[in-house]
């Protein structure tokens, strides 16, 4: 990792984490405010925006200290990241369970009738079996070239930078440090294709909105994978050169325009009152975070808050899919150089 990567790693990888909490105030599609059902007209409140104020500059100030916890460890410790990112997530969530906790006296009683369209499904998985298994037939493909030109390849290269851009660690020429990062490509794929299919097929029938939403969370979600494979294969073909194949900047630039637009419909719906958020029984909701209904049969249902699915962990297939996902970081770190 060159030194701009290293600064643009920082302001994605924070960026992202913090930002998604920062927009959890706005999320107005599911009807709740931090995790509670409110009267719309709550929103405009001195109020509401009182505690947004306060949960965002929390949200900033838990960035800056997961930046400064990631600039300030020890360059050769590669779990420094890990932590900074821990414990930005536990400072945003207790921010998020503290701002509930204000709105709560606001909350209003959710209508016990669901409502679900009529319309048939149309749903579907973006490029099919191409988005399916094109990723793994090109990250094969890379390896396959890397295993032919095996002795030009050199005895030592670096893999991780300074900020500054100056080498930092460096590996030897081995079977694991070659081809470790194109297999641990592999098994973040594999993992981001499971999670596209269990929305595709665990999340729940309801309002129309509700499938133009999973729709454009496939889509979002087909183009990461895509992403994802392109950017590991550049950088696993890179290691081996005096220069980056495409330039970082141009590398960076276009992933990130490509993930804003996929994102955009997705952001979008979430921004405009009833984007298809299905009101789901508010005692299902622990902490307004975690959300437990075995008499649900959903896998995944619409988070109450920021953008996306989360687990129904009063389902079996759940549990099994979180300990699957246990395995495979598992059998990723194995695979790390």
């Amino acid at each position: 990792m060159t030194g701009l990567q290293n600064w643009i790693f920082i302001a994605v990888l924070y960026g992202l984490v913090g930002g998604s909490f920062w927009l959890a105030p706005a999320v107005r599609s599911t009807g709740q405010y931090f995790g509670v059902t409110v009267a719309e007209e709550f929103r405009s409140s001195k109020e509401a925006r009182r505690i947004a104020g306060r949960f965002r500059w929390t949200v900033a100030a838990w960035v800056m200290v997961a930046v400064a916890i990631h600039l300030s460890g020890p360059a050769a410790a590669r779990w420094v990241p890990l932590v900074a990112l821990l414990i930005l997530t536990i400072g945003a969530t207790f921010a998020m369970v503290t701002a509930r906790t204000a709105v709560l006296p606001n909350e209003v009683a959710i209508p016990a009738i669901r409502t679900a369209s009529l319309a048939p499904e149309d749903g579907h998985i973006p490029g099919g079996l191409a988005t399916m298994v094109g990723p793994f037939l090109a990250l094969g493909a890379t390896a396959a070239y890397l295993n032919t030109r095996w002795a030009q390849l050199p005895e030592r290269f670096p893999t991780y930078y300074l900020a500054k851009g100056h080498p930092e660690l460096w590996d030897a020429k081995s079977l694991q440090t070659v081809f470790g990062p194109l297999a641990m490509g592999a098994v973040i794929v594999l993992l981001t294709l499971g999670d596209i299919f269990a929305v595709w097929r665990g999340t729940p029938t309801g309002p129309a909105a509700a499938g133009r939403f999973r729709q454009a969370t496939l889509n979002a979600k087909a183009v990461g994978v895509w992403s994802l494979t392109i950017l590991v294969i550049h950088n696993s073909l890179s290691r081996f050169l005096d220069h980056p194949l495409i330039p970082i900047w141009l590398m960076t630039t276009v992933l990130i325009s490509v993930a804003l637009a996929a994102s955009w419909p997705l952001l979008r719906m979430s921004l405009q009152p009833g984007g298809g958020g299905e009101q789901l029984p508010a005692s299902a909701w622990k902490l307004g975070i975690l959300y437990y209904n075995p008499d649900d049969p959903a896998i995944l249902v619409r988070r109450r808050f920021t953008i996306g699915y989360t687990l129904n962990f009063g389902n079996k297939v759940a549990w099994a899919m979180v300990g699957v996902v246990a395995v495979f970081v598992v059998a990723a770190r194995a695979l790390q150089p």
